[in-house]
């Protein structure tokens, strides 16, 4: 599948949305105000997670015999980058592997070329988004990617994680036999709610963002 890069934008010393500026406006992160995102830029909330192949939630089982779940692996095997914007566009990359600067160079490359105009990052602070590589890749296309990191701990303010969640809590029971069956199970899930576009809006509004210059 396709991937992507993407660019940080410097010379701010606060690193929240607050005040951040790009040649859209201004992105702010006050929850539960009506803050207000230009978008010269496209605005995307990018994130990645990770999936794993054993069951979360409740499950059923005999009178008197515990049931018992069998983790069949420690690490992460499928990392999803998602992308989502304000007007209810959703991208996805997956990965069998954790989320590396490069996977995160490869996405946002893919995403640009997707959408088709400057995009306006608005992320976390995962390592992969602050490391050198990517912050480098960033620098070095400017028409192409500006970038705000939210705050700290925050993750109320990531309209993604909204996201995130919706799907894992459709795959809580799922049961995939390979990796190859979780990596199918991911893919499936967002595509799902890519045909929503109502939904994803809505976790922008969960966030307490806005965005002005939407048709």
């Amino acid at each position: 599948m396709p991937q992507s890069d993407d660019p940080v934008q410097q010379g701010s010393s606060d690193r929240s949305l607050d005040g951040i500026k790009s040649e859209g406006g201004t992105a702010s992160s006050r929850k539960g105000g009506r803050d207000q995102i230009g978008t010269g830029d496209d605005f995307k909330s990018v994130h990645m997670d990770g999936l794993r192949r054993y069951p979360q939630g409740t499950t059923w089982a005999r009178r008197g015999l515990t049931p018992v779940l069998r983790r069949v692996s420690k690490r992460r095997e499928v990392s999803s980058i998602v992308a989502i914007t304000p007007d209810g566009r959703l991208y996805a990359r997956h990965v069998r592997t954790s989320t590396s600067s490069r996977c995160v160079i490869q996405a946002l490359r893919f995403f640009r070329q997707k959408v088709g105009t400057t995009l306006l990052l608005v992320w976390d602070r995962l390592n992969a988004h602050r490391s050198r590589a990517t912050i480098a890749s960033l620098a070095a296309q400017p028409q192409d990617y500006a970038a705000a990191y939210l705050p700290a701990y925050a993750p109320e303010l990531d309209p993604e994680e909204q996201c995130n969640a919706l799907v894992k809590r459709a795959m809580a029971n799922a049961l995939p036999g390979s990796v190859d069956d979780l990596h199918r199970l991911a893919r499936r899930e967002f595509s799902r709610l890519k045909r929503r576009p109502k939904m994803i809006t809505s976790f922008f509004r969960h966030a307490g963002l806005s965005v002005a210059g939407l048709p």
